[in-house]
Parts: C-alpha cells; sequence; structure tokens
C-alpha cells in the first residue's frame, strides 16, 4: 500500500472541475461521538478536487455525518478505481452553506492518500448507483456548488 500527501492523477482525474461525471460511489467516513465509524455515500456530484492538495464536498445539513465533521474536523473518502482502491483522509479548513439548499460545502486539504493494490487480486468494478431518477438533481446541485466554490 503505497502512501502520498497529494491527490493521485488517477483520483485527479475523476474528480477534477472538467472530469464528466459519473455514477460511481464515493464513501465518506467519519468517527461518530462514540467512536465508530460512520459512512455516507457521496457521489463524484458532491466532491469535487480543488487541486493535489486540496478538495470540497457538500453534505446535508443536520445529518450524523455533517455532525461528524463538524466535532472533528476529520474525514477519509474512501475511492474505488479498478484495479486500485484509493483511501484520502482529509481535515477539514472551512465550511460554507450552499446557495438555497439544505447542505453544506466542506472545504478539505488532503492529509494522507493511501493507494490499496494486489496484484493477485486486483479490484475488478466499482460499485455505482443507478443515475435514472437523480441525476437531473445531482447535476444541478453540482453547478451550483462549482459556481460557489469558484467565488472562495
Amino acid at each position: 500500500m503505497a502512501s502520498m500527501m497529494v491527490l493521485p492523477e488517477e483520483v485527479l482525474s475523476l474528480l477534477r472541475a472538467a472530469a464528466p461525471r459519473r455514477n460511481s460511489i464515493i464513501v465518506l467516513l467519519t468517527v461518530d461521538q462514540d467512536q465508530y465509524p460512520h459512512s455516507a455515500l457521496l457521489s463524484p456530484y458532491q466532491v469535487l478536487a480543488l487541486s493535489r492538495e486540496k478538495m470540497a464536498f457538500h453534505v446535508h445539513r443536520g445529518t450524523r455525518t455533517a455532525g461528524n465533521l463538524s466535532r472533528t474536523g476529520k474525514a477519509s473518502l474512501l475511492l474505488f478505481l479498478p484495479p486500485s482502491a484509493y483511501t484520502v483522509k482529509v481535515d477539514v479548513l472551512s465550511v460554507s452553506a450552499m446557495e438555497s439548499e439544505e447542505e453544506d460545502i466542506y472545504y478539505c486539504k488532503v492529509r494522507d492518500v493511501r493507494r490499496d493494490y494486489s496484484e493477485l487480486s486486483p479490484i475488478t468494478s466499482e460499485p455505482t448507483f443507478d443515475p435514472t431518477r437523480v441525476s437531473e438533481d445531482y447535476s444541478r446541485r453540482y453547478l451550483k456548488m462549482l459556481t460557489q466554490v469558484s467565488l472562495n
């Protein structure tokens, strides 16, 4: 398992602003008040690489995930990019309300990135979601996040 302090090109190509969004699932991991892992499923429509060192993502306000982020200021994102999986640890730098949405944008600094790969048993597929009923809403929120992030 290799470790680095910046986003590798494979992750950047999925999450940079110009990248086409796809129906991949990104797992956002936080720690709850009892010190147990808490997972939330995000999509690439909710996560944006601002640079190799910084990211932004949005989550619903008032959720356990939002509470955990506010309390600890830390999270990990798990991305599946066959044949590897990447764990990106981040520290929250700031939070802003997403305009006219019940969501907040979390601006983060990349703390550590680990690539998990096995030559004997490479990952062959990634978890995905059915975008049929959500793609229009996800696209709208993504464009709103892009506009707001570019202003900050």
